[in-house]
């Protein structure tokens, strides 16, 4: 299904039911695209999941985790995740978990330039409006796809980063306007030479 509506998706989500059980379907956009990670061990699905998700129509896939094994639902999504960014590169992917396992692929896949964020709750809140300025916007969506504690602690690694995050195409002004920006607008602070993040 993925394969034939690539080109109109701007949101995937991958859930994982073993993890987060308490799903609000009924709170997501209807023009997300949702996999549902399901464990071997489960046999039963909560009615209002079942009810808000017939709303989705194709746009929803239940995927059914075969064998045991430690982990073996995150493999499988790890896998999907791995599949679908090949198929659809400029989607925004978010992954529904509370294990903070999946931190290290996530921050894999952001550094190649894939749109993608673990969550732990669907009404994480509003997420920040883009603001017109194209190169700040791409530096803040790939950094918020970075986990904190992954994130640079000096302002000379963060430049190093967010120049990364262009290829190094841009000019150093360029990139120190850009984390200025962060700065100005209180989602970073600097003090005692250490950055603290707010997003």
């Amino acid at each position: 299904m993925i394969d034939q509506a690539a080109e109109l998706m701007k949101t995937i989500l991958f859930i994982d039911f073993e993890n987060v059980r308490d799903i609000a379907l009924g709170a997501l956009p209807a023009d997300w695209h949702v996999l549902i990670f399901v464990g071997k061990s489960q046999h039963s699905i909560p009615f209002e999941i079942t009810r808000d998700a017939q709303r989705f129509g194709e746009r929803l896939e239940w995927i059914k985790i075969e064998g045991d094994g430690r982990n073996n639902l995150d493999f499988h999504l790890a896998f999907h995740l791995g599949r679908v960014s090949e198929i659809c590169p400029a989607v925004e992917f978010l992954v529904l978990s509370k294990d903070k396992g999946f931190d290290p692929l996530i921050g894999h896949v952001v550094a190649r330039g894939i749109k993608c964020e673990r969550i732990e709750r669907v009404d994480r809140g509003p997420r920040m409006a883009e603001s017109g300025d194209p190169n700040f916007d791409k530096a803040f969506k790939l950094l918020s796809g970075v986990v904190k504690n992954g994130r640079p602690r000096k302002r000379k690694t963060l430049l190093a980063q967010v120049a990364s995050f262009f290829q190094k195409k841009e000019s150093a002004k360029e990139v120190e306007r850009i984390v200025d920006l962060l700065v100005a607008k209180n989602l970073v602070a600097e003090a005692g030479n250490t950055l603290t993040y707010y997003f």
